[in-house]
Formats: C-alpha cells, structure tokens, sequence
C-alpha cells in the first residue's frame, strides 16, 4: 500500500479487532453454557478455516519491496505507479 493509506488502515484494523473481542467477550458466557467442555471448537475451526485461507491464497512477503508485492499480487504485464 501507498504509505497514505497506511495509518487509515491500521486505524481500521484495530477497531475491528476491538469490536470483534467485545462480541467474542460477550457472546462467551453463552457459549459456554451450551456447548460445555466443547467450547471452544467453534474457535478452532474459524482458526483452522483462516490458517488454511493464509496457507492457499496469501503471498509470502518476506524481504521484498512493496514494489515486488504490488507486481506479485497485480501480476508482472501490470505497470505499478
């Protein structure tokens, strides 16, 4: 990304994540008087489920430009800039 885009995203990324533990912290109790010892299957699957997602269709990134990552996701006939 564009380092003018950064600070917005990551503004947005830590809300989402404060909003995504206020719903696990209240959806738990609940949770946890349903399904007993099993509850936290539900967690382990979603974490399965995004484990495998990263795994399939996430680039590595690892020592490379955002020049490098740009031209990796939009393909090498695209002209980044």
């Amino acid at each position: 990304f564009e380092s003018k885009y950064v600070a917005p995203a990551q503004s947005v990324a830590c809300q989402v994540n404060w909003i995504c533990n206020f719903i696990i912290g209240v959806a738990f109790p609940s949770l946890n008087a349903a399904l007993g010892v099993w509850t936290f299957i539900p967690f382990g699957v979603v974490l399965m489920c995004c484990f495998i997602f990263t795994m399939c269709y996430l680039p590595e990134t690892l020592n490379r430009t955002v020049d490098e990552i740009q031209q990796l996701i939009h393909g090498p006939d695209v002209q980044v800039r």
